[in-house]
Parts: C-alpha cells; sequence; structure tokens
C-alpha cells in the first residue's frame, strides 16, 4: 500500500457486501487478495494480509476490469452492526495499525442523541 496518510479510500457497502472498484483496489491493495475486518467501536477496521494461508476475508474477483467484492455478512453480524445497511465508508490510512480504518456509528447512537 503506497498510499499518502491523508489520502481516503470511499468505499460502498451494500446489503453486507463491500465493493472494491478495481483502480481502488491497485492503488490501496496492490496483489493482496485478502483481507482481515477487526471492529473496535466505532472503528471497522481492515488490514491487508499478504499470506492467505493466515485466513481472512477473500477479495472476489468481480469483474474483468478488476473490481473486488467482499462478502462481510457474517462479520456485520457478530459485532452486531446492520448487516443489510447500504453506507458509503470513508476509510483513511492508519500506519500505526497498517490498516485502513472507517468511523461506523451505529443507528442505536443516532437516536440516543436525538
Amino acid at each position: 500500500m503506497d498510499a499518502s496518510a491523508n489520502e481516503g479510500l470511499e468505499l460502498h457497502l451494500r446489503q453486507g457486501f463491500l465493493h472494491v472498484p478495481g483502480e481502488a483496489h491497485r492503488r490501496y491493495l496492490g496483489e493482496c487478495a485478502v483481507v482481515a475486518f477487526l471492529w473496535s467501536d466505532p472503528w471497522i477496521e481492515c488490514i491487508p494480509l499478504h499470506n492467505a494461508a493466515v485466513g481472512g476475508f477473500l477479495l472476489k474477483m468481480r469483474t474483468p476490469a478488476g473490481d473486488r467484492v467482499v462478502d462481510l455478512r457474517g462479520f456485520l453480524r457478530e459485532h452486531d452492526l446492520d448487516d443489510m445497511t447500504n453506507r458509503l465508508l470513508s476509510f483513511s490510512r492508519d500506519d500505526r495499525h497498517a490498516a485502513w480504518r472507517a468511523l461506523w456509528i451505529k443507528a442505536e447512537s443516532l437516536e440516543a442523541g436525538s
């Protein structure tokens, strides 16, 4: 991942599937085909894994242009996050954790604040 620390990455989450356009995959993940996801309330973290043998989530090829998709439904359910949501996640690089982090505001948090 050779993106600058200030650069962001916006990805669409649709019905529990995270969509990664081919250009974004090449630019930010290179040859990486597997990622790990961690939940650290209120952050969702995406960590590129360079050895598929350690497990993780497969970045499945979706189109000939290199677009990829990751099935996060189980991960989202496991952490009581809405797995059928449609939202744009704005990831930013966190070099301390070698991860991409996006803020995830739960619906209950919004309702409690009103």
